[in-house]
C-alpha cells in the first residue's frame, strides 16, 4: 500500500517524460510524489532497518502503519483534487488588445 500510489504516479511521470511533453518531469504533483517517497517512504524503512526509531525516547516504530495510511489518504486527495478538479484557464490576452483606441 505504501508503494502503490507514488509507485503509479512515477509510472505516469516515466511515460509522460517519454512523449514530447516534457514539461510534465516539472509539475507540481511530481514534486509532491518525490516529497512523500522520501519523507513517508524511504525514511521509515531506513529507520526500521537501522534500528533507529526511537524519537525523543518515544519508540516510533508501532505508529508506522497509522502513519504510512495518513501518508497514502494525504496523497490520494491531493491527486483527486489536483486531477478531478480541474479549472478551465482562459488564455491571457495583453492589456493593449483589450482597450480600443478610438
Amino acid at each position: 500500500m505504501v508503494w502503490t500510489a507514488p509507485g503509479c504516479n512515477c509510472i505516469a511521470v516515466v511515460l509522460k517524460s517519454s512523449k514530447k511533453d516534457i514539461i510534465y518531469i516539472w509539475s507540481p504533483v511530481t514534486v509532491i510524489t518525490l516529497t512523500y517517497i522520501y519523507y513517508a517512504v524511504i525514511g521509515p524503512i531506513k529507520a526500521v532497518a537501522e534500528g533507529d526509531t526511537v524519537v525523543r525516547t518515544i519508540e516510533q516504530r508501532p505508529y508506522l502503519a497509522t502513519a504510512w495510511e495518513g501518508a497514502f489518504i494525504s496523497y490520494f486527495f491531493i491527486l483527486l483534487g489536483f486531477y478531478l478538479f480541474t479549472f478551465k484557464i482562459s488564455k491571457i490576452t495583453p492589456i493593449s488588445k483589450q482597450i480600443k483606441m478610438y
